[in-house]
Protein backbone atom coordinates (compact mmCIF):
# COMPACT_ATOMS: atom_id res chain seq x y z
CA UNK A 1 0.00 0.00 0.00
CA UNK A 2 1.36 3.42 -0.95
CA UNK A 3 -0.24 6.37 1.41
CA UNK A 4 1.11 10.13 1.74
CA UNK A 5 2.64 11.93 4.68
CA UNK A 6 -0.93 13.07 6.09
CA UNK A 7 -1.85 9.15 6.55
CA UNK A 8 1.28 8.34 7.86
CA UNK A 9 0.64 11.13 10.28
CA UNK A 10 -2.84 10.10 11.26
CA UNK A 11 -1.92 6.46 11.77
CA UNK A 12 0.98 7.70 13.96
CA UNK A 13 3.74 6.04 11.95
CA UNK A 14 6.99 7.97 12.63
CA UNK A 15 10.28 7.09 12.12
CA UNK A 16 10.53 5.44 15.46
CA UNK A 17 7.45 3.01 14.83
CA UNK A 18 8.32 -0.49 14.30
CA UNK A 19 8.02 -2.78 11.86
CA UNK A 20 5.08 -5.07 12.38
CA UNK A 21 4.94 -8.65 12.96
CA UNK A 22 4.99 -9.94 9.02
CA UNK A 23 5.16 -6.48 7.54
CA UNK A 24 7.75 -3.65 6.17
CA UNK A 25 7.74 0.05 6.50
CA UNK A 26 9.79 1.22 3.59
CA UNK A 27 11.97 3.85 5.01
CA UNK A 28 14.52 6.64 3.30
CA UNK A 29 18.39 7.18 3.87
CA UNK A 30 17.26 9.34 7.30
CA UNK A 31 14.63 6.57 8.35
CA UNK A 32 12.00 8.59 7.53
CA UNK A 33 8.93 6.30 6.59
CA UNK A 34 8.50 6.90 2.80
CA UNK A 35 4.29 6.09 2.63
CA UNK A 36 5.35 2.69 1.23
CA UNK A 37 3.94 -0.41 3.58
CA UNK A 38 4.40 -3.79 2.86
CA UNK A 39 2.30 -6.98 4.03
CA UNK A 40 0.90 -6.71 7.15
CA UNK A 41 1.84 -2.68 7.60
CA UNK A 42 -1.00 -2.22 5.35
CA UNK A 43 -4.08 -3.60 7.61
CA UNK A 44 -3.32 -1.26 10.50
CA UNK A 45 -3.71 1.91 7.72
CA UNK A 46 -7.24 0.16 6.53
CA UNK A 47 -9.43 1.64 9.67
CA UNK A 48 -8.43 5.25 8.41
CA UNK A 49 -9.64 4.96 5.45
CA UNK A 50 -12.94 6.47 4.46
CA UNK A 51 -16.36 4.17 4.03
CA UNK A 52 -17.63 4.75 0.06
CA UNK A 53 -20.73 4.41 -0.34
CA UNK A 54 -22.31 1.85 -2.84
CA UNK A 55 -23.61 4.23 -5.12
CA UNK A 56 -20.24 5.80 -5.47
CA UNK A 57 -18.86 2.42 -5.23
CA UNK A 58 -20.96 1.61 -8.72
CA UNK A 59 -19.38 4.65 -10.51
CA UNK A 60 -16.21 4.03 -9.75
CA UNK A 61 -16.81 0.42 -11.65
CA UNK A 62 -18.55 1.89 -14.65
CA UNK A 63 -15.52 4.51 -15.09
CA UNK A 64 -13.00 1.99 -15.21
CA UNK A 65 -15.17 -0.76 -17.14
CA UNK A 66 -15.87 2.02 -19.47
CA UNK A 67 -11.93 2.91 -19.94
CA UNK A 68 -11.58 -0.97 -20.08
CA UNK A 69 -14.32 -1.32 -23.33
CA UNK A 70 -12.14 2.10 -25.13
CA UNK A 71 -9.75 -0.24 -25.35
CA UNK A 72 -11.41 -3.46 -26.91
CA UNK A 73 -10.75 -5.54 -23.68
CA UNK A 74 -14.20 -7.33 -23.38
CA UNK A 75 -13.74 -9.83 -20.33
CA UNK A 76 -11.54 -9.54 -17.07
CA UNK A 77 -10.84 -11.04 -13.45
CA UNK A 78 -10.62 -8.94 -10.62
CA UNK A 79 -8.26 -10.96 -8.37
CA UNK A 80 -8.90 -9.41 -4.86
CA UNK A 81 -12.52 -8.62 -4.47
CA UNK A 82 -12.98 -7.28 -0.68
CA UNK A 83 -16.28 -7.59 1.13
CA UNK A 84 -15.91 -3.33 1.17
CA UNK A 85 -16.37 -2.92 -2.85
CA UNK A 86 -18.44 -5.89 -3.39
CA UNK A 87 -22.15 -3.94 -3.13
CA UNK A 88 -20.88 -1.63 -5.60
CA UNK A 89 -19.63 -4.54 -7.95
CA UNK A 90 -22.49 -6.44 -7.79
CA UNK A 91 -25.13 -3.24 -8.06
CA UNK A 92 -23.58 -2.10 -11.06
CA UNK A 93 -23.56 -6.12 -12.67
CA UNK A 94 -26.82 -6.30 -11.91
CA UNK A 95 -28.21 -3.05 -13.01
CA UNK A 96 -27.11 -4.29 -16.44
CA UNK A 97 -24.45 -1.63 -16.84
CA UNK A 98 -21.11 -3.98 -17.02
CA UNK A 99 -20.70 -5.18 -20.31
CA UNK A 100 -17.63 -7.37 -20.10
CA UNK A 101 -17.27 -10.45 -18.23
CA UNK A 102 -16.50 -10.34 -14.74
CA UNK A 103 -14.67 -13.17 -12.82
CA UNK A 104 -14.21 -11.85 -9.21
CA UNK A 105 -11.92 -13.91 -6.70
CA UNK A 106 -12.69 -13.08 -3.19
CA UNK A 107 -10.55 -12.62 -0.99
CA UNK A 108 -9.92 -15.29 1.84
CA UNK A 109 -7.66 -15.97 4.87
CA UNK A 110 -7.82 -15.89 8.30
CA UNK A 111 -7.56 -11.94 8.41
CA UNK A 112 -9.49 -11.34 5.99
CA UNK A 113 -12.02 -9.73 8.27
CA UNK A 114 -15.51 -11.71 7.42
CA UNK A 115 -14.58 -13.38 3.98
CA UNK A 116 -16.20 -16.26 5.26
CA UNK A 117 -19.87 -14.47 5.30
CA UNK A 118 -18.71 -12.89 1.59
CA UNK A 119 -18.33 -16.83 0.02
CA UNK A 120 -21.33 -17.94 2.12
CA UNK A 121 -23.17 -15.18 0.16
CA UNK A 122 -21.03 -14.91 -3.45
CA UNK A 123 -23.75 -16.06 -5.37
CA UNK A 124 -26.46 -13.31 -3.86
CA UNK A 125 -23.45 -11.47 -5.13
CA UNK A 126 -22.94 -12.51 -8.47
CA UNK A 127 -25.30 -11.33 -10.96
CA UNK A 128 -25.48 -9.64 -14.38
CA UNK A 129 -21.80 -10.39 -16.48
CA UNK A 130 -20.30 -10.86 -13.10
CA UNK A 131 -19.69 -14.47 -11.58
CA UNK A 132 -17.70 -14.84 -8.07
CA UNK A 133 -16.32 -18.60 -8.61
CA UNK A 134 -13.15 -18.05 -7.53
CA UNK A 135 -10.61 -17.45 -4.08
CA UNK A 136 -7.81 -15.50 -3.67
CA UNK A 137 -5.58 -16.57 -1.33
CA UNK A 138 -2.45 -14.02 0.28
CA UNK A 139 0.14 -17.18 1.48
CA UNK A 140 3.07 -15.53 1.20
CA UNK A 141 4.63 -12.12 0.73
CA UNK A 142 7.14 -11.16 -2.02
CA UNK A 143 10.99 -12.86 -1.83
CA UNK A 144 13.07 -10.00 -3.50
CA UNK A 145 12.40 -6.71 -3.57
CA UNK A 146 9.87 -6.70 -0.59
CA UNK A 147 11.45 -9.40 1.57
CA UNK A 148 8.59 -9.87 3.25
CA UNK A 149 8.57 -14.28 2.57
CA UNK A 150 8.91 -16.25 4.93
CA UNK A 151 12.24 -17.75 4.40
CA UNK A 152 13.77 -21.17 5.67
CA UNK A 153 17.11 -18.55 6.45
CA UNK A 154 17.25 -15.02 6.78
CA UNK A 155 17.44 -12.36 3.95
CA UNK A 156 21.19 -11.59 3.37
CA UNK A 157 22.84 -8.59 2.05
CA UNK A 158 24.87 -8.52 -0.91
CA UNK A 159 26.45 -5.44 -2.47
CA UNK A 160 23.34 -2.82 -3.18
CA UNK A 161 21.18 -5.77 -3.83
CA UNK A 162 18.62 -8.10 -1.54
CA UNK A 163 18.92 -11.41 -2.13
CA UNK A 164 16.71 -14.33 -0.16
CA UNK A 165 18.95 -17.18 0.85
CA UNK A 166 18.24 -19.68 -1.27
CA UNK A 167 15.93 -17.78 -4.40
CA UNK A 168 16.55 -18.88 -7.43
CA UNK A 169 17.15 -15.56 -8.99
CA UNK A 170 16.90 -16.28 -12.41
CA UNK A 171 12.77 -16.91 -11.71
CA UNK A 172 12.60 -14.23 -9.18
CA UNK A 173 11.02 -17.08 -6.64
CA UNK A 174 11.31 -18.65 -3.52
Amino acid sequence: MWVNSRVLQIAGITRDTTHPAGGVIDRDSKGEPTGVLREVSSRDIEQFVPQVSEEDQAKAIKVATDEMLSYGIVGFTDAAVRRDIVAGFSRYARSGGLKQYARGCIVWGPNSGGSEVLIAQRQAWAGGRLKLDCVKMFLDGVPIAGRTAAMIAPYQQSGSQHHAHGADENRGSN
